[in-house]
């Protein structure tokens, strides 16, 4: 059987990918050919991280902006 597995590369930390291939493993191991479906993660852009910025304060969730402001700063 044919499995293709959707992980999120270039992503700020390698859970996904170590997830992914965790899972891709196992699947071999159970007899199954196996390949990785890459997919570019669009929460990179300038507008979706001011909107989820946003969002965060307006929720009176300062922590969580704050780190998404932290985070956003590698990626743009």
């Amino acid at each position: 059987m044919k499995i293709g597995i959707v992980t999120v590369y270039k992503s700020q930390n390698c859970g996904s990918y170590l997830q992914a291939w965790a899972l891709k493993t196992i699947l071999e191991r159970l007899g199954c050919e196996v390949c990785f479906v890459p997919y570019k993660s669009t929460s990179g852009s300038i507008v979706n991280i001011i909107w989820k910025v946003l969002k965060c304060c307006i929720k009176l969730r300062f922590r969580t902006a704050i780190f998404l402001i932290n985070r956003s700063e590698e990626v743009v």
